[in-house]
Parts: structure tokens; C-alpha cells; sequence
């Protein structure tokens, strides 16, 4: 018979802690507290129980880098199983922006790897392209290469899309880019999530970008100009993106970074 894993603790900050019996890699039960002879307990009355994170912004993890043509299925299973110790169990491997083959085959291979592993399948529901309409100054665009950074270019997303197998799921894009608002309203009718990032908009920028669709923020500050005159209240606007439209998202932030 196969043993019973019991995991102890609060459930959504409830005042009762509770036991969480797991078998056959199934959950069996939500009881409360008591002894469990023959099962092994993990956790004690002051852990708290959480559905496990998605981080839909992983351009690698545990020394592996994501953003290689060479990447093997062994290596993206280390770093998901790097990343399930931490509470991590799904994630969007993030592919930044390089030369287009080079975006091409690393997609290929984040593919690859989600086919022939099923738990990889399992804890990859997307992948997130950051890049490479992305703003060109120095500052908004990070560490991502100027030479490849270019304007929105619906046919060049749809070679990219096709080379993950159509598992591009969120794009990062910089709003003040030629054809950025087109771009949007493309990718939200196609099913996609866009996110703001690597930015040097205008706060009508982000105005217009949050009425086509956009509905995130890539890096909250970090990746925007240090001395671009209307921070602040671009900070506050970004903040505000989960607010529009039926849904709501976590905005990766820098804390501190951003004037209130």
C-alpha cells in the first residue's frame, strides 16, 4: 500500500491549521489535526498551505540559462526541480531578445524539452518573449542588444510562435514603438497576454497601450530611463494596469525604486 505524505498547517491564513493527506500522488483529504501513525508528517501548525507560485518571468534558474539553442531537456528539468523546492510548480521560461535564428532555435528547444518530459509539460503552461520590440535607448533597454531590438512586426512574431510550437503565452513590448497599439490589440485577439517592459513611453503611451489590451508591467522601473521626466506618475500608472479589464495580475515591481 502506497504511504500516506500528510502536510500540516494553516490553509489561506485560516485560524484552524488542518492535515493535507496526499497519496498515490493524489490529495485524499483536508482534515483536521491529529495523529497520523503510519504517515509521514511535514510541516507543524504554524506553516502555511498555498497552491504552488507561477513566476511568469524565469530567464533561468539554478546556473542553467534559458536563452541558449543548445538548451537539453535534462537541463530545464534541474531547474524545475530547483525552482518546486522553492514553491515555484509552473513557470514561463523567458527568451529574451537575440538575433531572430537565435530566438528561433531556443524556442525550438524549450519546445523540444516540454515534449519529452511530461512533468516539464506539466509545469510549463507558456513561454514569455521579452524582445525584441523592445525601446532602443539605453536604460529602458536593459541587457538586451541594440542591434536586435526593432519595431512591433506581426510576421516576425507569428516565425517566432511557430518555432515554440505555439507556446508563447505573454510578450513583452515597449508601447512608443512604431505599430506597438496594433501589435497589441493582435496579440490580445489571439489569446495572448501583453506586457509593458523596456520602456521609454510617454504616459499617453501607456494610456493608449492599456486601451488596446495591454495588461502588465515587465520589471516596474528598472528597465525605464532613471531621469525620464514623468516617472512617478508612469510608475503609478503601471502599477495601475491590473486594474483595467476583467482581470487582474501580478506587476513584477522593484520596491523602493519607484516614487510614490
Amino acid at each position: 500500500m502506497t504511504a500516506t505524505l500528510v502536510v500540516r498547517g494553516r490553509l489561506d491564513l485560516g485560524l484552524e491549521p488542518v492535515d493535507v493527506s496526499i497519496r498515490g500522488g493524489q490529495i485524499r483529504g483536508v482534515d483536521p489535526t491529529a495523529d497520523r501513525p503510519g504517515s509521514r508528517v511535514v510541516g507543524d501548525t504554524e506553516s502555511l498551505l498555498t497552491a504552488g507560485f507561477l513566476d511568469i518571468q524565469v530567464n533561468g534558474f539554478g546556473g542553467i540559462d534559458f536563452n541558449r539553442p543548445t538548451l537539453t531537456t535534462e537541463e530545464l528539468a534541474v531547474a524545475m526541480r530547483a525552482m518546486s523546492r522553492h514553491g515555484v510548480t509552473q513557470f514561463f521560461p523567458t527568451v529574451i531578445t537575440a538575433p531572430l535564428p537565435t530566438m528561433e532555435e531556443t524556442l525550438k528547444a524549450i519546445a523540444r524539452a516540454r515534449a519529452e518530459d511530461p512533468a516539464l509539460a506539466r509545469a510549463i503552461p507558456g513561454v514569455h518573449l521579452e524582445g525584441p520590440f523592445l525601446a532602443p535607448e539605453d536604460g529602458p533597454r536593459g541587457a538586451h542588444p541594440l542591434g536586435c531590438v526593432r519595431d512591433p512586426d506581426w510576421d516576425l512574431f507569428q516565425r517566432l510562435q511557430e518555432a515554440s510550437g505555439g507556446l508563447i503565452r505573454l510578450v513583452t513590448l515597449a508601447p512608443e514603438r512604431v505599430g506597438a497599439f496594433e501589435m497589441i490589440r493582435r496579440l490580445r485577439k489571439a489569446g495572448l497576454t501583453v506586457a509593458i517592459g523596456h520602456t521609454n513611453a510617454t504616459e499617453a503611451d501607456i494610456d493608449e497601450a492599456v486601451v488596446a489590451g495591454a495588461q502588465l508591467s515587465s520589471h516596474l522601473h528598472r528597465d525605464q530611463h532613471p531621469l525620464h521626466p514623468a516617472l512617478p506618475a508612469l510608475c503609478g500608472r503601471l502599477r495601475d494596469l491590473g486594474r483595467h479589464g476583467p482581470e487582474r495580475h501580478p506587476v513584477p515591481a522593484d520596491p523602493g525604486r519607484c516614487p510614490a
